[in-house]
């Protein structure tokens, strides 16, 4: 899939999520039921096998990977991350190079950040919508192609649009925020 079929697929994959949410909250349970989701349906567009850096084989969608922080650790992990395959190298550490992952890539174009609010107060809401896009302002500042989105679907339906707006003024990550229509 060319670049800009991936972001269409992607945000597409996000919106259908959102509109599943909006429609039926009760289908999402806790965040991992979201990622779960969301993950299924990504991997309808992201399933193909490709060749990597070292010529072996996987597909591009993958859960929890971590990538340096601003002071060079493991520390930021997206929820959901699609990696340019041809850039990962599963075997590295078998030649010698010892990696904490067991493999590394050079690029991955998107990161997705999801969260889940039951029955948080607009306080909290805030201040885990903030953390996710502190995270990834961290992770852009060492990942500059990577393009982020933070998913926050929220059944108390607590935030208003000019909450969203300034985080999105503030932010590079694109924020999804939906909640119930009910």
């Amino acid at each position: 899939i060319f670049a800009m079929n991936r972001k269409k697929a992607v945000e597409k994959s996000i919106e259908y999520i959102k509109r599943k949410f909006e429609n039926n909250p009760h289908l999402f349970l806790s965040e991992e039921d979201v990622r779960g989701h969301l993950f299924c349906e990504l991997l309808k567009r992201f399933n193909k096998l490709q060749k990597t850096k070292d010529n072996k084989e996987t597909i591009p969608l993958h859960l929890n990977i971590s990538f340096f922080g601003s002071k060079g650790h493991l520390s930021e992990r997206p929820d959901v991350v699609i990696l340019d395959v041809e850039t990962v190298d599963l075997y590295t550490a078998q030649r010698g190079k010892n990696l904490s992952k067991g493999f590394e890539f050079e690029k991955a174009p998107f990161g997705i950040e999801i969260k889940l609010n039951r029955n948080g107060s607009k306080n909290r809401v805030l201040k885990e919508l903030e953390a996710d896009l502190i995270k990834s302002k961290n992770l852009l500042n060492r990942n500059k192609e990577l393009k982020l989105y933070v998913v926050y679907l929220d059944k108390k339906a607590l935030l208003e649009d000019e909450d969203i707006k300034q985080f999105q003024s503030t932010y590079i990550a694109k924020i999804i925020y939906a909640t119930p229509n009910t």
